[in-house]
């Protein structure tokens, strides 16, 4: 792992951007601001990955997952390839539950940056089909991971602070190890709200509908010379 320094952000505001319109997170861990980040990128090494616990105090169906990383080095990143594990407790090699190809998700610059100087993104996906479904009062762990094929000096981190009892892995999840570590993660029984159109592309869609419009009228009083 990296030596990393703090840095400022607003988690709070990600996960009001991501949750709006639609039921609050079933669970929220953060550090705001983040200390700390943690590789989980498949491309990395060998596979290098984290992992973290979570547990939910009623049964529920987790149906959207927001979260905070960046690339490192510093830089605007590459294409990502998003894949959301979940495993049963204890994690290890054979504890995988459900996996969920995710793809590029959702992806917003924090307004900060995490480390030594990692430019800070917010992220946020809806997870394939039903979802997860997750028993109240079951310990289960969350490995949120970038299967992109990117520059091996701009691998995925997943931002978070040098506190608690995560897991990692040098094997692509292969064996895990203890780890301090904590990341910044949301989970909802809610799908993300469908993304809102721009003001300017609004008024581009408007304009393009009058136009629209006028060509049809032109054509219902144009007389086909061929008649």
């Amino acid at each position: 792992m990296k030596t990393l320094l703090s840095a400022p952000l607003a988690l709070a505001a990600m996960l009001a951007c991501s949750t709006a319109s639609h039921a609050a997170p079933i669970f929220v861990q953060m550090t705001v601001p983040p200390t700390g980040e943690f590789y989980s990128d498949s491309q990395h090494n060998a596979g290098t990955l984290t992992a973290d616990d979570f547990v939910l105090g009623a049964s529920d169906t987790i149906r959207s997952v927001s979260w905070q990383g960046a690339n490192s080095p510093a830089g605007a990143p590459g294409p990502d390839s998003f894949r959301i594990n979940f495993y049963a407790d204890p994690i290890d090699g054979a504890s995988l539950i459900q996996s969920f190809s995710v793809g590029t998700a959702n992806r917003t610059a924090a307004g900060g940056t995490v480390g030594a100087g990692d430019i800070l993104y917010n992220y946020s996906a809806d997870l394939t089909g039903a979802g997860f479904a997750a028993l109240g009062g079951t310990r289960y762990w969350i490995s949120i991971v970038n299967d992109a094929m990117v520059d091996p000096i701009n691998d995925w981190t997943w931002a978070g602070s040098f506190t608690g009892s995560g897991r990692g892995s040098f094997n692509n999840g292969v064996s895990w190890f203890s780890q301090t570590s904590q990341t910044n993660f949301a989970l909802d029984n809610a799908s993300l709200p469908a993304p809102v159109p721009e003001p300017a592309t609004l008024t581009l869609m408007g304009l393009g509908l009058v136009g629209l419009a006028g060509a049809r009228k032109r054509r219902r009083g144009r007389v086909d010379p061929a008649c």
